[in-house]
């Protein structure tokens, strides 16, 4: 989903492609190959591709400004994790061990933890989006904390 200031910069970008077709075919006129040619130039100045440009234009000559305004950001439901929650279960992974009879912390057993600790009732994949969301995953954090296991035998065994 796009970030709101995306939405704004696409749109300047929109009316900017505009603005550029509209003077470059002021200024060649009704030469034959004059909208291939503007498009071209205007698409290598912007950084955008050629069919972006078209399309924005076309959408230009058919609606007026609404075809090239966008729509409205859509709004889903709200995330049923806030990203403290998200941060504290973070850090359950990494200071708790499982629960018995588990060796590592599963997205499942997550799930049963946000529900005990936050009353959240959510998929096992809702709280893997929301850790990759934070830069987490549990993989991620398996490795972190056998390297730091690893680093501390290493250690020991120097002394």
């Amino acid at each position: 989903m796009r970030r709101p200031e995306d939405y704004e910069k696409l749109e300047k970008l929109r009316f900017a492609i505009v603005d550029e077709m509209k003077a470059g075919l002021s200024v060649w006129g009704d030469y034959r190959g004059a909208k291939t040619l503007v498009a071209r130039q205007v698409a290598k100045k912007l950084g955008v591709s050629y069919p972006t440009v078209m399309r924005t234009w076309k959408n230009y000559r058919e609606k007026g400004e609404q075809g090239i305004k966008l729509k409205p950001i859509p709004s889903g439901p709200p995330p049923r994790l806030t990203p403290e929650q998200v941060k504290k279960l973070i850090q359950v992974a990494f200071k708790q061990r499982p629960p018995r009879g588990y060796r590592w912390w599963t997205y499942r057993l997550m799930q049963k933890e946000a529900r005990i600790r936050f009353g959240v009732k959510c998929d096992p994949a809702t709280i893997q989006r929301a850790m990759v969301k934070h830069g987490w995953s549990l993989l991620k954090i398996r490795r972190k904390l056998t390297e730091s296991k690893f680093l501390m035998r290493l250690a020991k065994r120097s002394h």
